[in-house]
């Protein structure tokens, strides 16, 4: 997903609805701190 959004400028990369309730929100967390350690 971030490779194929990479050549979008201002790309938004969202959870949106798609997380259910008994998501662990340690694995949430990891998720966006991945996301902002990826070079554009």
């Amino acid at each position: 997903m971030l490779e194929a959004g990479s050549s979008a400028p201002g790309h938004v990369v969202n959870l949106g609805h798609g997380v259910p309730p008994e998501t662990d929100p340690d694995v949430l967390t990891r998720v966006v701190e991945l996301v902002h350690s990826v070079e554009p």
